[in-house]
């Protein structure tokens, strides 16, 4: 006998998840948003159990990206003077390296900005270390984005083999002013020391701002209730329809970040049934109408979604991909 799911059916479920808002520290800024009502704010964030907690800015940007921005320790600016090569460390929203590595798995895609002003100095004494253990030198950056510290030299060039241009009177006594974002692949972000000689003169030194570290995470789901053989939820996202999730129970809840139409597919098109709820607010949903079999169009306004689906024939199913 088919069971015929209802909003009265999920709805207690779904809404004691939402409304589990936890002690003001969360795990990252996908959490903490979620669990806010997408407010932006600076936010307690702990990535590990019994780890550092970090004060983050986390927001959500127009494409519906989880925003996570994590200021350093640097003095910005601060005139740069040694007689022997100047070695600053640079520490992010005060988390260890490891916890700051975790965090980072789970924030997207990052990227950082750099002004660096170098007065009277040589760019074989200026070399940058990443979170990654890469090092190089100003002009001896090597992930094809540019040659140069900064990507504006080669952007303004449109030559990725562009170095950064200097105003001293010679290659022995060079001046930097330079500014816009780091070259260098997301992988390696951020920056966590710089190394500076040749600024022991009169007239030598650096200066420099490093920026946040920004990281942007696309739209992701999140199962609510489960019974698979995967938990690997990006064979969803690869546009791939024929990589699929087995679910072995006939009923499943997702909650889903909603960007435009949403669109399901599956195996078990026949049989497979759905319903998407809006979220409104923190303690009330909406049914999304259904513009095509397992097509949905929510509001203009729609942040969240919940989908409920289920398998008439009570035997499982295959989900194989997930458009917003």
């Amino acid at each position: 006998m088919k069971h015929l799911w209802t909003l009265r059916d999920i709805l207690p479920v779904y809404m004691l998840i939402v409304s589990m808002k936890g002690d003001g520290v969360y795990k990252n800024c996908e959490e903490a948003l979620l669990r806010n009502n997408y407010v932006k704010s600076i936010y307690k964030i702990q990535c590990m159990p019994n780890g550092a907690i970090a004060s983050i800015l986390c927001s959500l940007n127009t494409n519906n990206e989880y925003i996570t921005q994590i200021d350093n320790d640097v003095e910005q600016y601060k005139m740069l003077k040694s007689e022997t090569h100047l070695i600053l460390s640079i520490r992010y929203g005060n988390l260890p390296t490891e916890e700051l590595k975790t965090l980072l798995k789970y924030s997207g895609i990052c990227s950082q900005k750099m002004h660096f002003i170098g007065e009277n100095t040589h760019q074989n004494h200026l070399s940058f270390k990443f979170i990654d253990n890469t090092e190089f030198k100003l002009n001896e950056f090597q992930d094809g984005i540019c040659r140069c510290l900064i990507t504006t030299t080669c952007i303004e060039n449109n030559d990725s083999n562009a170095t950064c241009h200097h105003t001293g009177p010679n290659d022995y006594s060079q001046n930097f002013n330079i500014s816009g974002k780091i070259a260098v692949l997301p992988k390696r972000l951020p920056l966590v020391r710089t190394r500076y000689g040749d600024i022991d003169g009169d007239n030598e030194f650096a200066k420099h701002y490093i920026g946040p570290l920004v990281c942007a995470t696309p739209p992701t789901i999140e199962f609510l209730s489960w019974n698979g053989c995967s938990k690997n939820t990006l064979l969803l996202l690869d546009d791939d329809e024929h990589s699929c999730i087995q679910f072995q129970s006939p009923s499943i809840l997702i909650r889903i970040q909603y960007r435009d139409i949403l669109k399901m597919y599956s195996t078990f098109n026949d049989t497979l049934k759905a319903v998407v709820y809006e979220k409104r607010g923190l303690t009330q949903m909406t049914v999304c109408k259904e513009i095509q079999k397992l097509q949905f169009q929510c509001s203009n306004t729609a942040r969240e979604v919940v989908a409920f689906l289920w398998n008439e024939m009570q035997n499982g199913f295959e989900l194989c991909e997930i458009k917003m």
